[in-house]
């Protein structure tokens, strides 16, 4: 929002999403609307009826949508000749098309910027962070003689690999340096998880384990507690970690795989090898990949055999963020870009709308067969019972005899 306000004057609709901020002093302003809850219970779902009176209430012009999946929204703004733009992050083989719905796209990543690489108004634009916020502590390793490794796994940590992150602690051997690990989590570990935890913090080396389950006030304040990132993610969409991490001061392991890999060096952003990749269960156009636990643990491994080299890797990660991921410099000419946008009028637009408002349809008819399903999954057996009794008919019934005067035979069976 500070990147377009001033000079566009900024208005924002929450749909809600992982949690709903409502009574949070930073959310509760007046340029912000929450949104009445919609009846679908699906990601990015919208009441359609309450997001058209806050377009009329607050005469929006431009709407930039956020990991956008439902295509209802996007479709009621191109109806009323709104300029449509999206972030681009979560899309399926089949959807990627439909992405011509839209008058612009803005990429953050090279791996996503190269698939809607053909439409006429995409903008790349490096992610970054705010440097004020991330920062380093203090020059050098936070505890002589030990290296800290930090993990965030967040609301997701299977997603983000904290299971991973335990397994490549666990194969650390004695170095020159001791090694500890600094665990953040807003979410309960699943019993998978709990079970490694709980192995692990009942060997010798649970002792070199903090665990933080909780909401903190500033991620930024964890980041600061740690010498190094570790970050075996399974699927990402933007890799916000690696922006934060490095202007933190912290030196990053990451799966080989974009957007966190697309700037890895081997130094300050180091590539963890993958064992495997596998599809998403929702069909996402990228698939998960699952870090391997031994690639991970020999990069810990090395960091603590050479702990002397972490005081400079520490300020070339700082100065890498500089660099690359000050979001500032990054997003300076956006202001620029909004002014200069047109909106789009093309037949592929049009064929584009036409095909989201049939797979917002066909989205509907499976998600209501899948209600009556769950709810009255008599009404199925007996529509199937039924269709079948149809078609069984139609493939063994003979033509009925008629009498003289064309009318369908009584006559049942033979004489």
């Amino acid at each position: 929002m500070d990147a377009l306000n001033p000079p566009h004057q900024v208005f924002i609709y929450c749909r809600g999403g992982e949690r709903r901020a409502q009574n949070d002093p930073a959310w509760d302003k007046t340029f912000v609307t929450w949104g009445a809850q919609p009846l679908v219970d699906e990601p990015s779902a919208v009441d359609i009826d309450d997001f058209s009176r806050w377009l009329t209430e607050r005469k929006i012009e431009c709407v930039f949508f956020n990991e956008q999946r439902s295509w209802l929204p996007v479709i009621l703004c191109a109806e009323r000749k709104i300029l449509t733009g999206a972030f681009v992050v979560h899309y399926r083989e089949d959807t990627v098309p439909l992405f011509h719905c839209y008058d612009f796209l803005i990429c953050n990543s090279q791996h996503h910027f190269e698939v809607m690489s053909d439409h006429p108004q995409v903008r790349f634009v490096r992610w970054g962070t705010d440097l004020t916020r991330f920062r380093p502590s203090a020059p050098g390793i936070v505890t002589p003689g030990c290296v800290t490794f930090f993990h965030s796994g967040g609301l997701n940590p299977h997603r983000k690999g904290t299971d991973l992150v335990l397994q490549g602690f666990a194969k650390l051997r004695p170095g020159r340096a001791l090694a500890r690990l600094v665990l953040h989590t807003q979410a309960d570990p699943d019993e998978s998880l709990r079970t490694v935890l709980d192995a692990l913090q009942a060997s010798a080396q649970g002792s070199s384990i903090d665990l933080f389950r909780e909401t903190v006030p500033d991620l930024a304040d964890l980041y600061r507690l740690g010498d190094v990132c570790v970050y075996p993610t399974r699927h990402e969409g933007l890799g916000l970690t690696v922006a934060e991490s490095l202007a933190s001061g912290l030196p990053i392991l990451v799966t080989e795989q974009p957007p966190v890999s697309e700037h890895a060096d081997g130094k300050v952003i180091r590539p963890v090898a993958v064992e495997r990749r596998y599809a998403r269960p929702d069909g996402d156009y990228w698939p998960q990949s699952l870090a391997s636990v031994d690639s991970l643990a020999a990069q810990m491994q090395a960091l603590v055999d050479n702990p002397e080299d972490l005081s400079l890797l520490k300020e070339q990660a700082r100065e890498t963020a500089v660099r690359l991921f000050d979001w500032k410099k990054n997003a300076a000419d956006l202001p620029q870009f909004f002014s200069g946008l047109k909106l789009i009028e093309s037949q592929r637009k049009t064929s584009a709308l036409a095909a989201a408002r049939e797979f917002e349809r066909r989205k509907s008819h499976q998600g209501l067969r899948n209600w009556v399903g769950i709810h009255f999954p008599w009404l199925i057996r007996s529509a199937r019972i039924l269709r079948a009794t149809k078609a069984l008919g139609r493939a063994l019934g003979a033509p009925r005899a008629r009498d003289s005067q064309g009318h369908p035979s009584r006559t049942r069976g033979g004489a």
